[in-house]
């Protein structure tokens, strides 16, 4: 059996949403990427992407990678449109389902944005994934801990056979030891998406803060087998002019720029 798997980039954006005429190529929209097979959609973190796609009929799972505010400004609109079918708020940054719902309640419940997120969506299932990964509706999901301030957490993602994996990177830091484990986390995958926030050529003025380069995405998924890399989480000093110059440089069709709503379709066998 053929499941027609879809991968929709919703936001590429770091830091906060970020619009002008010279961001429109890549857009502004923080960090959210939606796969999708019949019955279920995945989306791997929520930022302010989700709020362009609609909720399914079917089995919705939100799957987040860390609680910082770029990744989690979409939750409240996408949840309130979700009108039927299942839906699952899951992450690897936490140590049990109410620790969970305790750590995005921090987020929306407080002072900040006093409604919280089980009043808008009362039927929303809290799900903590163990170090051992867990099997979500269709998905089965592996984790790794990333190189971030205050932790987050990537994740290994199939509907189907492993080669067929994608693999989410975003809000690590190159540099440590973690990066040999995430060569071999991402072995094989049929498409990597790496925090490409800055650029090796000045990037001793941002070490601390968290993200990588474009070029440590490229070492790394050369070392992995992997098919395709996405360079996403672009800084908000990347400009559309700035990103034409990356693109020159790739020299490579298999390593590409994400960008707002680029949507890739791959059939996995199962």
């Amino acid at each position: 059996m053929v499941v027609q798997c879809e991968v929709t980039f919703w936001g590429t954006r770091a830091s906060y949403p970020f619009f002008t005429p010279e961001h429109r190529g890549l857009g502004g929209d923080t960090s959210c990427v939606g796969l999708s097979v019949p019955g279920s959609n995945l989306y791997i973190d929520g930022g302010s992407g989700l709020m362009h796609s609609a909720p399914g009929d079917g089995h919705d799972i939100i799957l987040l990678s860390h609680f910082h505010l770029d990744h989690v400004l979409g939750l409240p609109y996408f949840l309130g449109r979700k009108r039927q079918g299942r839906l699952t708020l899951a992450s690897a940054h936490c140590r049990s389902a109410e620790d969970l719902r305790t750590r995005i309640g921090s987020v929306y419940g407080g002072h900040g944005f006093p409604v919280p997120l089980s009043l808008i969506a009362p039927a929303m299932e809290f799900v903590c994934i163990p170090p051992s990964g867990l099997v979500v509706g269709p998905w089965r999901i592996a984790t790794t801990a990333l190189n971030h301030p205050g932790e987050a957490f990537g994740y290994r993602v199939t509907a189907g056979a492993d080669r067929d994996a994608v693999v989410y990177l975003s809000d690590h830091e190159h540099g440590t030891d973690r990066d040999a484990g995430l060569v071999d986390f991402s072995a094989d995958a049929r498409l990597v998406i790496w925090d490409s926030s800055f650029d090796d050529r000045g990037f001793e003025t941002y070490r601390g803060w968290g993200h990588s380069t474009w070029q440590a995405g490229i070492r790394l998924f050369q070392k992995t087998g992997a098919a395709r890399l996405a360079l996403s989480h672009h800084d908000p000093s990347r400009t559309d002019a700035v990103a034409e110059l990356i693109r020159r440089e790739l020299g490579d069709s298999s390593v590409f720029l994400a960008a707002d709503r680029m949507r890739l379709a791959d059939e996995l066998p199962r």
